[in-house]
């Protein structure tokens, strides 16, 4: 079975973004592969930590594997994402069936390895 396993980047010496600024908190419930076996499918959910809206669009997420870049074939719900402060945004991400068995799916500056693609 697929299983996510998270890690947040570290940067040193980084700065603590202002309170009022947008921030967000990404949890992966779920990944696995659709019925066809073609589309690896991530679940997950976003909140809006920060004091602003945060608008998510499609170059804030990525996945990508030994293999490359995997296209992403549909978001539910659509992108952009507008999330308003202290609201979660249930995801769901669709991409083409990385070539490898684990991927790097990257949301935000959050970081999740997706491992045991078969």
């Amino acid at each position: 079975s697929i299983w996510a396993s998270v890690s947040i980047p570290y940067q040193a010496g980084e700065v603590e973004p202002a309170p009022t600024a947008a921030q967000a908190e990404v949890t992966i419930t779920d990944a696995f592969l659709s019925a066809g076996g073609d589309l690896l499918v991530i679940e997950g959910e976003v909140r809006n930590t920060g004091g602003q809206q945060l608008v998510v669009k499609v170059d804030d997420i990525s996945l990508s594997s030994s293999a490359g870049m995997s296209a992403l074939r549909s978001a539910a719900p659509p992108l952009p994402w507008e999330i308003a402060p202290g609201q979660t945004q249930i995801i769901e991400l669709q991409y083409e069936k990385p070539d490898a068995s684990t991927a790097l799916l990257s949301l935000l500056g959050y970081s999740f390895e997706i491992r045991g693609i078969p």
